[in-house]
Parts: C-alpha cells; sequence; structure tokens
C-alpha cells in the first residue's frame, strides 16, 4: 500500500518531534553526583511482628486496622543533615489510604555520637511501637542530643518524651500501662587503682579505654555496646533498674518482652554473662554452627564478640527490679524468631518455638520446641505445634484461660488444654482473613519506589506517594539488572549488576566489585543507587558503597554477598574464587577490561577486601578497605581476641604459624594494589586497627593511604550525617576513576589530593616491576625435644 506524499510528511514530522523530545529531554539531564544521591528520599521499611525473621512492610498499621503511619527520610546537604518526615492515611478503603498528610518532619544532623550508637534512621534499629490507636512511640534525641523514646500523637502532631535517660536508649518497649522499658548505655565509667604513692595499675581490659584515659575499666566491645534495661513509668521520681543486663550486641529486640496483664511481671531476653557447666551440651541442638560458635566463645572467652550474643529468659519484677531465670536453658540459637504470651492469671507463659532446657549435664533435649511454663518453677509443657510450622510462626497468644492460638503466615491453629496436656483443636483451625487495604512498595532495579495501596477485594490499586518523582528525569542513570555466574563446578554466585549510562557491547570498562553484606536485594529487587542491598539505597545511605555514581564515571560495579561462613576456615578462599569468578565471567562476556579492576568493602566485608589483596593471585588495579577489623598482631593486642577465630586460634606456640600465613598484616609485602584505608566511626584505640597494614605498606613503599572521616569522634559505623557522607563517597568516586580511568577533578580544592596519589603512583608502578613474594608455609619446629 502507498503512502501519499502527505502523509508521509506528517509521519516524518511526527517522528522527527518525538526525537526532537526525546533529545530535548535527555539534554535536561545532569549525571548523578554525590550530593544529589544523598537528597534523595528512601522510605522506611516497618518490621512487622517480632524480631527480624518476620516480615517487612512500608506501613505500620494501627491496632484497629483504621489507619497507618509510613516514614519517610530524606539527606539535606546543605543543612548538613537528615529529615524524618512521618505520613499518615485512614485504611478502610482506597480512598482513605489516598487521603495522606504529615503529621511530623524532624530534623538531625545524623551524628552518632561515639562510642554509643544510637542510630536514630534505620528503621531495622528503630521501629515504631503503636500505644494506642492514635499515638506512635519511637526514639529520637532531646535538646542534649540523646536518644530517648518519644511518643508522636498522629492526631496534633505532638512530640512527648516517655524516657528521660542520662545516656542513649538502644531499644524499649512499651507496657500495659505505657511504663517504657529500655536498654540505655552504661555511662563510661573509670576504676582505676591508684598506689598510695600515686601510680597507677593498668587493668583497663583493652587500648579503647587506654586511649580515653581510664586505666581501670572498659574495652570496646563494653564501651560501644553494653547497656542496662530500666523500666521509668510516668509521675515516678526515677526509673527502676533491672539487674538483668542486655544482650551486649543487641541493637533491638530479637525476643519481644512479654508483659504479665497487671504490668507486675516482664519476661525477657537478656545476656547470660555465666552460663552453667551443662549448657556445654547444648552444642549438638538443632541451632546451627552460629550458636555453637556463640556457646564455645561463652566458656573460653566471655567477653568476646560471640560470647556477648548468648542469652537467656529472665522474669523481672517491673517495681524492684529484680531478675531470676525462668529455666535452665539458652534462648539466643532461636532468638529471632521466638514468640510468646502470658496466660491471664499470670501464672505461666507459652513461648515458641525456643530450645528445651537441660534435665542434666548428660541429658540434653535436642529438639526446639512450643512450650507452656510454669512462670514460678520453670517446669514445662509441651504445645503440639508440628515442627514444620516452627519457621511459618507470626504469633502466639493465650486469649482464654484454656485455649492457645498460634498465628502462621496465612492460617491460625488452636489448641486446648485437655487433661494436662495442650492438643489441636482442628474445629477451630482456620484461614485467616487479610486486611482489605494494602499499603505496598512498587519499585524494581531500575524504577524508583512508590508507595501505592491496593484493595484485596477488587484488586484496583492507587498511587499514594512519590517520593522522588523527578529522579529519573532529572539524573542519568545507568542500567541494573540482576547478575549471576557460574564456576567450573556449576556453584552460582549472584549478585547485582551497573553499566554505565553509555554503555556499548563490545567496549570494555573498569569493574569495580563492591562486597556486601546483605543479599535482600537477590530475593526483592529494590531502587538501590549504591549497590548497599539492605534498602538504604537512597537518601543518606551509609558509607562508601557508590554504585550508581561509579557508573556515572564510566565504570561497571557488581555488588556481591560476600561468600563463606563468617569465621569459617575456608571463609577467604570461598570468598576469592567468587571474585575471580565474577571477573573471569565478565571479561569472557567482553564486558570489561581486566586490568582495571577495584574492590571495596566495608566492615568485615572490607576486611575480605585485605585478604584478597593477599591471598588471590588477581592483580587488583584498586581497592578500598574502610571500618574494618583486620586480622593482625596489633589488632589482637589493643583489642583482645578480636582476630582469634580468623586465626585459627590465639597466636601464641604452634597456632601462631596460622597468623603468619593468613594475616594481610605479616603478608603486606604481596600486596601490589593501591589501597584506601578509612576510619568512619571511632576516635580512640581504633584508629590504630590499620596501623599495622598501614605502616608495613608505607615502610615497603607500597601505595596506601590512611583516611579519618570528618567529626570522627561523632562518627558511626552506619553514616547517616551528609556531609560525612559526602566526603567518604565522593573519596571512593575520585579513588576509583584515578586508578581506573585516570582521571583527574581539576576542582582547584582538590589538588593536594591528586599530588598524593601521583606519588602513591609511582610507587605502584614501581612495586608492580617487583615479583610478589610467594604464600609460605610455616612450621612450628621446637628448638629442643
Amino acid at each position: 500500500m502507498r503512502i501519499s506524499s502527505n502523509r508521509a510528511r506528517a509521519i516524518f514530522v511526527a517522528r522527527a518531534l518525538v526525537v526532537s523530545a526525546i533529545s530535548a529531554a535527555s539534554a535536561q539531564q545532569q549525571p548523578l553526583t554525590v550530593r544529589d544521591a544523598i537528597d534523595t528520599t528512601r522510605i522506611f521499611v516497618e518490621v512487622q511482628g517480632n524480631g527480624f525473621a518476620n516480615h517487612a512492610e512500608p506501613a505500620s498499621f494501627s491496632p484497629d486496622g483504621h489507619r497507618y503511619v509510613v516514614r519517610l527520610l530524606q539527606g539535606d546537604v546543605s543543612r548538613d543533615g537528615d529529615w524524618l518526615e512521618t505520613i499518615v492515611g485512614g485504611a478502610d478503603s482506597l480512598p482513605a489510604a489516598k487521603r495522606v498528610r504529615t503529621v511530623s518532619k524532624l530534623f538531625t544532623h545524623g551524628f552518632e555520637f561515639q562510642p554509643h550508637n544510637r542510630f536514630l534512621l534505620n528503621e531495622n534499629i528503630n521501629p515504631i511501637s503503636w500505644l494506642n490507636d492514635n499515638e506512635v512511640a519511637f526514639r529520637w534525641e532531646d535538646s542534649h542530643q540523646v536518644a530517648q523514646v518519644v511518643v508522636l500523637n498522629l492526631n496534633t502532631g505532638t512530640l512527648n518524651y516517655l524516657s528521660h535517660s542520662r545516656t542513649n536508649v538502644g531499644f524499649f518497649d512499651i507496657g500495659p500501662h505505657e511504663q517504657v522499658l529500655y536498654a540505655a548505655d552504661d555511662a563510661a565509667r573509670d576504676e582505676t587503682v591508684h598506689d598510695e604513692y600515686g601510680g597507677t595499675y593498668v587493668t583497663a581490659a583493652d587500648a579503647n579505654a587506654i586511649t580515653a584515659g581510664r586505666m581501670g575499666a572498659g574495652n570496646f566491645l563494653g564501651d560501644a555496646y553494653d547497656r542496662r534495661f530500666y523500666i521509668e513509668r510516668k509521675g515516678a521520681a526515677k526509673p527502676v533498674l533491672l539487674d538483668a543486663r542486655s544482650r551486649a550486641l543487641g541493637f533491638r529486640w530479637g525476643f519481644k518482652p512479654l508483659w504479665s496483664g497487671n504490668g507486675q511481671f516482664v519476661l525477657l531476653e537478656a545476656w547470660a554473662p555465666s552460663p552453667p557447666e551443662e549448657w556445654k551440651a547444648f552444642s549438638s541442638v538443632k541451632a546451627g554452627e552460629l550458636f555453637r560458635t556463640i556457646l564455645h566463645d561463652a566458656y573460653s572467652d566471655p567477653l568476646s564478640w560471640y560470647a556477648r550474643n548468648l542469652s537467656e529468659f529472665y522474669v523481672v519484677d517491673t517495681f524492684t527490679g529484680r531478675s531470676r531465670p525462668l529455666w535452665n536453658a539458652p534462648a539466643a540459637a532461636a532468638a529471632e524468631r521466638i514468640h510468646g504470651a502470658w496466660s491471664i492469671d499470670g501464672k505461666a507463659v507459652v513461648l515458641g518455638p525456643t530450645i528445651l532446657p537441660a534435665d542434666s549435664a548428660s541429658h540434653v533435649q535436642e529438639t526446639l520446641g512450643v512450650v507452656v511454663v510454669n512462670v514460678a518453677t520453670g517446669q514445662y509443657v509441651e504445645v503440639a505445634v508440628p515442627e514444620a510450622e516452627f519457621n511459618a510462626i507470626e504469633a502466639i497468644e493465650w486469649p482464654s484461660k484454656d485455649m492457645i492460638r498460634v498465628t502462621l503466615k496465612s492460617s491460625a491453629m488452636y489448641f486446648r488444654q485437655i487433661d494436662g496436656s495442650w492438643k489441636l483443636d482442628k474445629t477451630l483451625t482456620k484461614q485467616e482473613p487479610e486486611a482489605r487495604i494494602q499499603i505496598k512498595v512498587k519499585e524494581d532495579l531500575n524504577a524508583p519506589p512508590v508507595l501505592y495501596a491496593k484493595d484485596r477485594m477488587t484488586d484496583d490499586e492507587e498511587v499514594i506517594l512519590d517520593p522522588n518523582p523527578d529522579l529519573r528525569r532529572r539524573f542519568i542513570l545507568g542500567k541494573v539488572s540482576r547478575y549471576e555466574c557460574r564456576d567450573s563446578k556449576g556453584h552460582t554466585y549472584s549478585g547485582v549488576l551497573y553499566l554505565p549510562p553509555e554503555f556499548k557491547k563490545g567496549t570494555r570498562y573498569p569493574l569495580v566489585i563492591q562486597i556486601s553484606s546483605a543479599a535482600a536485594a537477590l530475593s526483592n529487587p529494590m531502587f538501590d543507587l549504591y549497590g548497599v542491598g539492605t534498602g538504604a539505597g537512597l537518601g543518606p545511605g551509609p558509607s562508601i558503597y557508590s554504585a550508581q555514581l561509579l557508573a556515572n564515571h564510566g565504570m561497571i560495579v557488581v555488588s556481591m554477598p560476600r561468600a563463606g561462613v563468617a569465621a569459617d576456615p575456608n571463609e577467604v578462599r570461598d570468598n576469592n574464587h567468587m571474585l575471580e569468578t565474577v571477573i573471569a565471567d565478565l571479561d569472557q562476556a567482553g564486558y570489561i577490561d581486566k586490568s582495571k579492576v577495584g574492590l571495596a568493602g566495608i566492615s568485615r566485608p572490607g576486611w575480605l577486601v585485605a585478604q584478597a589483596l593477599v591471598h588471590s593471585d588477581f592483580p587488583f588495579a584498586a581497592a578500598i578497605v574502610s571500618d574494618a577489623f583486620d586480622s593482625g598482631y596489633v589488632t589482637q593486642t589493643l583489642f583482645p581476641a578480636a582476630s582469634t577465630l580468623e586465626n585459627g586460634g590465639p597466636p601464641f606456640g604452634a597456632n601462631f604459624a596460622t597468623w603468619l600465613e593468613r594475616s594481610p598484616d605479616f603478608n603486606a609485602d604481596r600486596i601490589r594494589t593501591p589501597l584506601r584505608l578509612e576510619d568512619e566511626s571511632e576516635p580512640g584505640g581504633m584508629i590504630l586497627v590499620p596501623w599495622e597494614l598501614f605502616e608495613r605498606m608505607r615502610a615497603l613503599h607500597l601505595p596506601v593511604e590512611y583516611y579519618l572521616i570528618p567529626n570522627l569522634d561523632r562518627g558511626s559505623h552506619i553514616l547517616q550525617n551528609p556531609n560525612q557522607l559526602v566526603a567518604v563517597k565522593q573519596g571512593a568516586v575520585d579513588w576509583f576513576d584515578f586508578w581506573l580511568n585516570g582521571h583527574i577533578d581539576p576542582d582547584p580544592r582538590k589538588a593536594d589530593q591528586y599530588r598524593r596519589w601521583e606519588k602513591l603512583r609511582s610507587e605502584r608502578d614501581a612495586a608492580v616491576n617487583v615479583p610478589r613474594p610467594a604464600e609460605l608455609h610455616w612450621n612450628a619446629t621446637p628448638i629442643r625435644p
């Protein structure tokens, strides 16, 4: 069929207009900068139910189900702070859900005031708690910048303080009469011992206390994480101090406290600092390798990281603060998924699934169970919940004297007490109705999150809020996709791949591999500017991770969860194998230039980056290690037991050979990669943690620098202050752009930075011409038999 000349002309004009519009839109876009990224907004994800094991949603619903709350976090670089906004909407219909209003907008500079972390801007660590249908509680800072428990009235927007702690409140729970149970930081104490001459005996546990001038008390873990429990009542002169101690490394409740109906008693999970001898036999329970490590350290090194996670259940008198163990069993193995309730008469609690007690040192129950426990005696009776349903439990309630209700993901089971036993009543077991209105987030790897409501009865949907309406329109972003590769044995590694906006097949680009601790984005694809993988991919996202920013500088980025099991002897080998597999796969696909591969990691992934520079044969072109313990001798000296697990035991006797083989610090002469070390969270002794590797590389004239973030005394392991974030993210972008692309930012304020890096480049050029020493196998041979 022929097209008339007029119609052809019209089609040509229409196409020209479309092309012109696309070109105009493209011309309006600009590269995403660090400041632009931090100024975006993310939707808080509210953890529902009891502990991390339960599902997370963007909204939290009132007890009566008629309204919902959503929180938003936005960075504000110009004011060097962050905004936490709370919005509320109705939950009875789609029109009601769309009628949202802001009830509160709070500002903070986002400093954490180390060593007592507050983590106010992390939804997993600062969830909301409903007091009633009109009020929610969460943590916020007071006029002295101390984290307290506050109550927000959703009708008036007023904010009132429930707690008045002298130190930061870490996590809390509200009792039946609005009494607040909270864990607050221990105030730094000095127990220095002097003699009659004025001399001092040093008894501090590690260098962190000494560098703070406290010669007689304290250590890094204790200063940073030790907390005491308090209960505050309205009108009371002072809070009640509990004699139970918090699980020292818990930032929020693993097991949500259970209050008796009259509020006199509360059952909580707390630290078990002196486990009885018979608990050693629990190492065979169905609790996993991590619990066995926790239990082992509780006896061998009671103040270590893992030992501080051993816990048990305590019955606490809320008026006196006195506590006693519920029974003879640890709770830590299943603490993040235990549920429970008090009986109506206050004489028993139902718990599960939890470890069952040891009858004796030689007889240990090797199962988990749901049980009714007599609070006075510790005796228990099992509830006949099938073991196959344990992981599906979302709540346990005791609605009447002889009935227990166990709520699963999509159904409920009812148990009745018959002749002293709790048995399933099949006549009452039923499917649970779902709330009509559902609040969800729509997003994918390339589409920023949008909040919407869905009517489950009609399947109709309505957009509630787009927190970043112009993000895709204003900024140039690279394409993001799920990434998978396989090794020669068929093992699959999965991550998230970021391509440069101008990506062209056939062109080979530099590659940066970000090793992350979280793999959440793999099961729930989410929009993430940074490649963090934890939901903090917009706004003030933590630390050095900067995926889209690096992509805007012509680099491919792949964010990979760390491989291997923490503290396993094969952890480093497994992780290096993953890195080498990823590089080989992308090279074979023609995507990358193998001579330009960088590595980045914070915390445990940062330790793995350092290990890769030493123990992998691949020649990485640049690396950043931020806020990470290393496994060197200096770190062990400063912080006892810091590297014992990683190096197979303490650095004495024959085992010291393992330290010589494994530690990057003892193998610094094998590093040829320009390395940037960073400290983000701790002045004092922690500044010295990277010193061993830094000084050895410097002495060997190997390319290394050590960077301390601005306002380090107010830093954090989860950075939220915009100025600090600009410093570390821009530093990461500049570092990789220099080493992988050869680019120098013309900003005159950075002239000194590039002069330093040019000197490091000369050291790198000299070092790469020197063969790497071979890895050595050390033997500890006695001098005398």
